[in-house]
């Protein structure tokens, strides 16, 4: 296997080890999807795209706007507790298993959303020419990131302080928190740039 499919193999197993659902209700991840639904202005006419969707951030709360919502993930078992959790809502969503960095779609949706998923990917440009390829003209991206000088960059800074080296083709996730980075891979991409800084979503249990 060469290198770049053995780490997406690797990183397929990570997110299926654990309960993520359980991490992001306990975390309140689930607000961040929510809030990242309505900043975009998700509506009912809306064909959307939730790339490295994992159990559902954002997903759900795009179907649940009444939009025709694809969600999609590297990994099976984070799409079968997505499906769950859609299915205990009465959401209709096709999920799809596959890879941010070869998006299986051409310019067909509306709005293309990422909450804490895409950033893992491990090649930043290629990420960001395939979220803006499957725009259609006019459409709407929309991503939350994890940055560096945050509680999550802190944490991560910690574990990977006892982890191996990444291998060179890996961008780390955490760059996607860095406005000079998002600006650079996604130059000449034909997507104008706006960045918000928001502060830690509140605990819940949705």
């Amino acid at each position: 296997m060469e290198p770049l499919s053995e780490y997406k193999e690797g990183a397929r197993i990570t997110w299926a080890t654990g309960d993520y659902d359980q991490m992001a209700r306990t975390e309140g991840l689930y607000v961040t999807g929510d809030r990242l639904v309505r900043t975009v202005e998700v509506a009912s006419t809306d064909d959307v795209l939730d790339v490295a969707c994992g159990t559902g951030n954002a997903t759900l709360p795009a179907a649940a706007t009444g939009a025709k919502v694809t969600g999609l993930d590297l990994t099976p078992a984070m799409l079968a507790a997505a499906a769950e959790r859609a299915a205990d809502a009465g959401h209709k969503i096709d999920w799809r298993q596959g890879d941010a960095e070869a998006l299986p779609f051409d310019d067909s949706f509306d709005v293309v959303l990422s909450s804490f998923g895409a950033m893992f990917a491990p090649r930043h440009d290629v990420v960001a020419d395939e979220l803006a390829r499957v725009l259609r003209p006019g459409g709407r991206l929309a991503m939350t990131n994890w940055a560096a000088d945050g509680s999550i960059g802190e944490f991560f800074s910690t574990v990977m302080g006892f982890a191996p080296p990444m291998p060179d083709f890996v961008d780390p996730p955490l760059l996607w928190g860095d406005e000079a980075h998002v600006r650079e891979v996604f130059e000449g991409a034909g997507v104008d740039l706006e960045f918000r800084r928001s502060p830690r979503a509140p605990r819940n249990d949705p």
